[in-house]
């Protein structure tokens, strides 16, 4: 049996280099934890990668949500698979007009984060199917609405069990304080990145970053 004080023992350089980074009145357990985690888990990630290419926690965390959204959309497959829908993005925009008598156009596209003709080409698939009709709108002459179907409103309700599968495997075995926790940094993520999604003078990354200072302290 390892003795119990060799890990105390492995414990004491860290403390040491944290009191040396940090010391003073702001040393604490929660603040300790953060600078362990970030010194152990990027330490152990970059061990063999030169330090001039090394990742910062910022690049592993944009990597853990790319791969995220990978298993979400092969859970969703998955759902989908008996469905007239073929992608997540079908879904996701007939949610859209679940509770809304019609949209137009345009908004359902802002809504579901769609370029233009990649939703245009979705709405004109639904339509084929059924599960959605277009209507004029009788405030702007040159917009199209559309809105649900009943075919529509019965396959959505068909597929939300599904989805709550798949909501429930995504989360893993995640606490519900964890889940929560989780849940409120994703929130302000998507806050800001609406900011910055929508506004177009925001069209390549360098104005973004440039622009980055200012929309966080807008927030």
């Amino acid at each position: 049996m390892r003795h119990p004080y060799r890990f105390i023992e492995s414990l004491l350089p860290y403390i040491e280099s944290y009191e040396q980074e940090v010391g003073g009145e702001q040393m604490d357990i929660g603040s300790f934890t953060l600078w362990l985690n970030k010194r152990v888990f990027l330490g152990h990630r970059n061990k063999h990668v030169p330090e001039e290419h090394q990742q910062s926690i910022e690049s592993y965390i944009s990597g853990s949500l790319i791969r995220m959204s990978k298993y979400a959309k092969h859970y969703a497959k998955m759902a989908l698979r008996d469905s007239v829908l073929t992608s997540v993005d079908d879904f996701v925009l007939l949610v859209s007009l679940f509770d809304h008598d019609s949209r137009k156009k345009a908004e359902i596209l802002s809504i579901s984060l769609m370029e233009f003709p990649t939703g245009i080409g979705i709405i004109n698939r639904l339509l084929k199917h059924g599960l959605i009709d277009e209507l004029n709108d009788p405030d702007d002459r040159r917009s199209k609405r559309v809105r649900l179907t009943d075919k529509g409103r019965k396959e959505l309700l068909q597929l939300f069990g599904e989805m709550r599968h798949v909501a429930n495997i995504i989360t893993g075995d995640l606490s519900t304080e964890d889940k929560m926790e989780l849940l409120t940094m994703l929130e302000h993520l998507d806050r800001f990145h609406q900011r910055l999604y929508h506004n177009k003078h925001l069209n390549s990354l360098q104005a973004i970053t440039e622009g980055l200072a200012e929309s966080t302290t807008d927030l």
